[in-house]
């Protein structure tokens, strides 16, 4: 298994992810990927290690982020309005270009 720990900017804002997937697979955008959501304060360490049995079973990519203001000390600080109108804006363009 390959895990690969990065910021990625999204509208201007640092947001710390983290890839996972198996060994000798390239990270493609064109193929499926799970992105793993979760509740108001979560963050990629509070997956523990589900998110790499999940790959073991399923053999799709995996793709975890922190929530802006929550786990990696160096992710953005914003309010929840920001992280919304954020979102909002960039979903769909910025989803594609930084997660490739």
């Amino acid at each position: 298994m390959v895990v690969k720990n990065e910021f990625v900017a999204v509208s201007g804002v640092r947001l710390f992810t983290q890839k996972l997937q198996l060994d000798g697979e390239e990270w493609n955008a064109a193929k499926p990927v799970i992105i793993f959501l979760h509740e108001g304060r979560g963050s990629v360490a509070q997956w523990k290690d589900f998110p790499q049995k999940f790959l073991e079973k399923c053999r799709i990519p995996i793709l975890l982020y922190d929530r802006l203001g929550y786990g990696n000390p160096l992710s953005a600080k914003k309010s929840a309005d920001s992280i919304i109108s954020i979102l909002k804006k960039s979903y769909s363009a910025s989803l594609s270009e930084n997660f490739r």
